[in-house]
Protein backbone atom coordinates (compact mmCIF):
# COMPACT_ATOMS: atom_id res chain seq x y z
CA UNK A 1 0.00 0.00 0.00
CA UNK A 2 2.00 2.83 -1.37
CA UNK A 3 0.27 5.69 0.77
CA UNK A 4 -0.06 7.12 4.83
CA UNK A 5 -2.60 8.42 6.45
CA UNK A 6 -1.16 11.96 7.98
CA UNK A 7 2.41 10.78 8.03
CA UNK A 8 4.53 12.36 10.66
CA UNK A 9 7.43 12.24 7.83
CA UNK A 10 7.59 12.70 4.39
CA UNK A 11 9.83 12.89 1.22
CA UNK A 12 9.23 14.18 -1.49
CA UNK A 13 10.73 13.35 -4.76
CA UNK A 14 8.38 15.03 -7.33
CA UNK A 15 6.27 17.81 -7.73
CA UNK A 16 3.24 15.33 -8.86
CA UNK A 17 4.21 13.80 -5.03
CA UNK A 18 3.87 17.22 -3.45
CA UNK A 19 0.75 17.86 -4.84
CA UNK A 20 -0.73 14.50 -3.89
CA UNK A 21 0.49 13.89 -0.50
CA UNK A 22 2.32 16.93 1.24
CA UNK A 23 -1.48 18.06 2.28
CA UNK A 24 -1.89 15.22 3.79
CA UNK A 25 0.66 15.37 6.16
CA UNK A 26 0.22 15.27 10.15
CA UNK A 27 0.51 18.81 11.58
CA UNK A 28 3.97 19.32 12.47
CA UNK A 29 5.34 16.60 10.22
CA UNK A 30 8.67 16.78 8.77
CA UNK A 31 8.38 17.18 5.22
CA UNK A 32 11.85 17.02 3.06
CA UNK A 33 11.86 17.80 -0.83
CA UNK A 34 14.30 17.63 -3.75
CA UNK A 35 14.22 21.32 -4.48
CA UNK A 36 15.42 20.19 -8.07
CA UNK A 37 12.49 18.30 -8.50
CA UNK A 38 9.52 19.80 -6.54
CA UNK A 39 9.71 23.42 -8.28
CA UNK A 40 6.71 24.46 -5.81
CA UNK A 41 8.39 23.54 -2.14
CA UNK A 42 5.37 22.73 0.18
CA UNK A 43 5.50 25.26 3.18
CA UNK A 44 7.75 24.46 5.60
CA UNK A 45 9.82 22.01 3.68
CA UNK A 46 13.27 21.35 4.00
CA UNK A 47 14.85 21.19 0.89
CA UNK A 48 17.75 18.23 0.45
CA UNK A 49 19.09 17.87 -3.29
CA UNK A 50 18.45 14.11 -3.26
CA UNK A 51 18.76 13.32 -7.09
CA UNK A 52 21.79 15.24 -6.93
CA UNK A 53 23.31 13.55 -3.71
CA UNK A 54 22.49 10.06 -5.59
CA UNK A 55 24.50 11.15 -9.04
CA UNK A 56 27.35 12.44 -6.76
CA UNK A 57 27.66 9.35 -4.54
CA UNK A 58 26.78 6.89 -7.21
CA UNK A 59 26.58 8.23 -10.76
CA UNK A 60 22.82 7.22 -11.17
CA UNK A 61 19.71 9.17 -10.02
CA UNK A 62 18.26 5.90 -9.62
CA UNK A 63 19.55 6.05 -6.49
CA UNK A 64 17.57 8.63 -4.73
CA UNK A 65 15.81 6.02 -3.31
CA UNK A 66 18.30 5.26 -1.07
CA UNK A 67 19.42 9.18 -0.49
CA UNK A 68 15.52 9.82 0.42
CA UNK A 69 16.24 7.02 3.49
CA UNK A 70 18.42 8.76 4.53
CA UNK A 71 16.44 11.77 4.99
CA UNK A 72 14.05 9.64 6.54
CA UNK A 73 16.17 8.02 8.72
CA UNK A 74 17.49 11.90 10.08
CA UNK A 75 13.85 13.10 10.58
CA UNK A 76 12.78 10.17 12.80
CA UNK A 77 15.64 11.77 14.76
CA UNK A 78 16.38 7.94 16.12
CA UNK A 79 13.63 5.88 15.71
CA UNK A 80 14.76 4.39 12.15
CA UNK A 81 18.68 4.17 12.91
CA UNK A 82 21.23 5.01 10.07
CA UNK A 83 23.39 1.72 10.84
CA UNK A 84 19.98 -0.66 10.35
CA UNK A 85 19.64 1.32 6.77
CA UNK A 86 23.35 0.62 6.13
CA UNK A 87 22.59 -2.81 7.41
CA UNK A 88 19.88 -3.49 4.80
CA UNK A 89 21.83 -2.23 1.78
CA UNK A 90 24.58 -4.65 2.43
CA UNK A 91 22.09 -7.12 2.82
CA UNK A 92 20.21 -6.02 -0.25
CA UNK A 93 22.51 -4.90 -3.15
CA UNK A 94 25.38 -6.72 -4.33
CA UNK A 95 28.96 -6.29 -2.83
CA UNK A 96 30.39 -4.06 -5.99
CA UNK A 97 27.23 -1.43 -5.16
CA UNK A 98 27.08 -1.19 -1.39
CA UNK A 99 29.90 1.41 -0.52
CA UNK A 100 28.25 4.16 -3.19
CA UNK A 101 24.84 3.27 -1.47
CA UNK A 102 25.82 3.80 2.17
CA UNK A 103 27.67 6.89 0.84
CA UNK A 104 24.24 7.81 -0.77
CA UNK A 105 22.03 7.45 2.35
CA UNK A 106 25.00 8.72 4.98
CA UNK A 107 25.09 11.86 2.94
CA UNK A 108 20.96 12.39 2.65
CA UNK A 109 21.18 11.50 6.64
CA UNK A 110 23.71 14.39 6.94
CA UNK A 111 21.91 17.02 4.75
CA UNK A 112 18.78 16.28 6.32
CA UNK A 113 19.98 16.29 10.47
CA UNK A 114 22.38 19.88 9.26
CA UNK A 115 18.67 21.25 7.79
CA UNK A 116 17.20 19.97 10.98
CA UNK A 117 19.81 21.73 13.13
CA UNK A 118 19.52 25.16 11.67
CA UNK A 119 15.78 24.90 12.19
CA UNK A 120 16.42 24.91 15.89
CA UNK A 121 19.04 27.33 16.23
Amino acid sequence: YPYADHPDVLVLLTQAAAGRHAAGAHPGAVVIADPAEVGTLPEGAIAVPIAALARTHTGKPLAAGIVAAGCAAAATRGAIGLEALERGIAEQLPAALVAANVAACRAGHAATLELLQERVT
